[in-house]
């Protein structure tokens, strides 16, 4: 996709850097987050306009990436993006959710012309500084093709895991798995420390 114009919306501890990393690109067109003092002084630090409202983000990117706190979250951003994008919006969620949510943003996306991909990362707070983050998408290849650009710019690995939800699972895998070493090791000094 040629002339991206990026929004993202949720600066927290691992959204504002990785929209850091597209204002240094000069990919960042708009930001938002739910407290209007916060994208205020955002915006005023990346050097792009403040939108008055989510919608006006919409309108004004091509590309949305999302990092919010709750299944909730998504899909009432997803509602107002879809009413207010233009046509051909590709919207890169990387909030952790359900897969069904992430259907369900899909389902809600392609009614309003755009496109969805449920992308959850890894590596933490410390990758998203560093632009090092792991990307587990699902959804569509030509829609993640389009978004590849914007990840590019904070993810270090982007890995297609298949269709819508694909990427949520993945994450859901790769969380147990990582639970499943923390106990096995707390397990075994424990063992150790009683021998």
């Amino acid at each position: 996709m040629s002339d991206i114009r990026a929004g993202f919306v949720g600066l927290g501890a691992m959204g504002q850097p990785m929209a850091g990393h597209l204002s240094r690109a000069g990919l960042l067109a708009s930001v938002w987050t739910r407290t209007p003092a916060n994208t205020r002084a955002i915006a005023a630090e990346f050097g792009i306009a403040e939108p008055g409202s989510l919608a006006e983000l919409a309108a004004r990117c091509n590309v949305i990436a999302l990092c919010v706190p709750a299944d909730a979250d998504v899909l009432a951003d997803v509602e107002v993006i879809a009413a207010h994008a233009p046509a051909g919006v590709v919207v890169i969620d990387h909030s952790t959710v359900s897969s069904v949510t992430a259907r369900e943003a899909r389902d809600r996306m392609l009614a309003a012309g755009g496109e969805f991909i449920d992308a959850p990362v890894s590596g933490g707070v410390e990758g998203a500084r560093n632009g090092k983050l792991s990307v587990m998408a699902g959804g569509e290849a030509a829609a993640l093709e389009r978004a590849r650009p914007v990840l590019e710019c904070y993810a270090a690995k982007i890995s297609h895991m298949g269709g819508i939800g694909a990427g949520q699972n993945t994450k859901a895998v790769n969380q147990v798995l990582v639970a499943g070493i923390a106990q096995a090791v707390c397990e075994g000094l424990a063992l150790g420390d009683a021998l």
